[in-house]
């Protein structure tokens, strides 16, 4: 099982920051996953919430703010941390991934807002970074992973969903997704057998608890997104040794 931050090294520091990202790399993480949404004028952001309230000591939506505005802001997340944490741009973390060699999900926050343009945009720096074989693109929105798709038919996608399992696992199948991306708590053993027939690769995401980083490490899915990646890395290297 490979595990990947779940909006980077979450559990200690602020989510989807180049602070929380790097820390995940230095735990060992095997991969990377973050959101992307885009501002004002058009940057691609990395932030999981359509509005910057919860995660920044500022208010309002995103996509009304540029870029340049969004880092006014200060992205502790209510983190106890000394630095003043800004909103990274993807660019950001492209170069990381690039620099350290570190796979990646990209998850289009397009499920609550129809940003024109989002997908050709984060494709486009994908490839700009000589990434693509690298990045999974993922999302809850089945039209931005077929978009995705008409783009480069090679790219690797995953569809993100908490219920109706069967259901979303034809509708993946029917799109060509090479992924399942179901919330952790979905699993059960024929539901791990059926994706398994059907040739999906599971990436579940956010088991945290120790039991639950057992459970999924035992199902043998392909990945877990988690918050906790020096628990889970445990888990999975005490398997191997």
């Amino acid at each position: 099982m490979k595990v990947y931050a779940h909006r980077g090294a979450s559990d200690q520091y602020p989510e989807n920051t180049m602070l929380a990202f790097t820390q995940a790399i230095e735990k060992g993480a095997d991969g990377i996953e973050a959101d992307v949404q885009l501002s004002k004028d058009g940057i691609c952001v990395l932030i999981h919430d359509e509005t910057i309230d919860r995660t920044s000591n500022g208010m309002g939506w995103v996509k009304d703010y540029t870029y340049r505005e969004l880092l006014e802001f200060e992205f502790n997340n209510g983190k106890d941390v000394e630095e003043w944490v800004k909103i990274p741009n993807l660019e950001q973390l492209l170069a990381l991934a690039k620099e350290k060699k570190i796979p990646l999900v990209l998850d289009l926050k397009t499920d609550c807002i129809d940003y024109i343009g989002l997908e050709e945009k984060v494709y486009d720096l994908v490839k700009k970074y000589e990434l693509l074989d690298q990045v999974i693109f993922s999302s809850s929105n089945m039209d931005s992973l077929t978009k995705l798709k008409g783009i480069d038919p090679t790219i690797q996608a995953g569809y993100v969903f908490e219920r109706r399992f069967e259901d979303n696992a034809i509708k993946a199948r029917h799109y060509k997704i090479e992924y399942l991306h179901p919330r952790y708590s979905m699993l059960t053993d024929n539901i791990v057998k059926k994706a398994l027939e059907n040739g999906l690769k599971l990436n579940v995401w956010t088991p945290n608890k120790e039991e639950n980083l057992e459970m999924v490490n035992n199902y043998g899915v392909n990945m877990c997104i988690t918050n906790r990646v020096l628990a889970a890395k445990k888990i999975v290297n005490k398997e191997k040794s």
